[in-house]
């Protein structure tokens, strides 16, 4: 594990003087992506805490202001109106049985936070959408975990910011291979320098 109070980095499992081996370095980096992803969502958590809501309301609301990935959303109407999600959608998006993914869908109208709307190609379905208070609430999680990356980014260099990226997404292309998972709004990384 690295210790953050010295110069040097060890990692967890190596001998002393010897280099550490790709395994020895993975778990460290598994190990700290899951912390990232603990903290991140902490501090998420904190925030919603104070609106009275959880994770999944705001992975709904993110999905109904297009930002949320893995959520299929659907304009209403001509492009450039307010995005909908059906109950089916939001049911099978946060995989929950359809009565919970209703209960929260009450709970975020109660708030005036989303509003239940007929298809304006089927009355007999029920889409949900954004109010404006809605809207105004998106905003500010997508400020507040804009803020939080930016602080934590500060540990690191502009120049080696472009490095991470490309690493990011050339990682982020392999678990969409993995998974099966198409996603077309992350452009392919340019090939290394070195490859022919």
């Amino acid at each position: 594990m690295k210790d953050s109070g010295t110069e040097t980095e060890t990692v967890q499992g190596a001998s002393p003087g010897a280099p550490p081996t790709r395994q020895q370095i993975l778990e460290d980096i598994f190990e700290l992506q899951m912390g990232l992803m603990v903290l991140g969502q902490k501090s998420i958590s904190g925030m919603l805490a104070r609106y009275d809501l959880h994770l999944a309301h705001m992975l709904v609301l993110n999905g109904l202001a297009g930002t949320q990935p893995g959520i299929p959303t659907a304009p209403l109407g001509q492009p450039g109106q307010r995005i909908t999600l059906s109950m089916s959608d939001i049911s099978r998006a946060l995989d929950m049985p359809p009565a919970s993914a209703t209960a929260m869908i009450d709970r975020l109208t109660a708030r005036s936070l989303v509003e239940r709307i007929p298809s304006p190609q089927d009355r007999r379905m029920v889409l949900v959408t954004l109010t404006e208070d809605g809207r105004e609430l998106t905003r500010q999680f997508q400020q507040h975990w804009k803020q939080l990356q930016l602080d934590a980014y500060d540990v690191i260099s502009d120049e080696h910011l472009q490095d991470h990226l490309h690493l990011m997404q050339r990682l982020h292309q392999q678990y969409l291979i993995r998974s099966g998972t198409p996603d077309d709004r992350v452009p392919a990384p340019p090939p290394p320098e070195d490859s022919p």
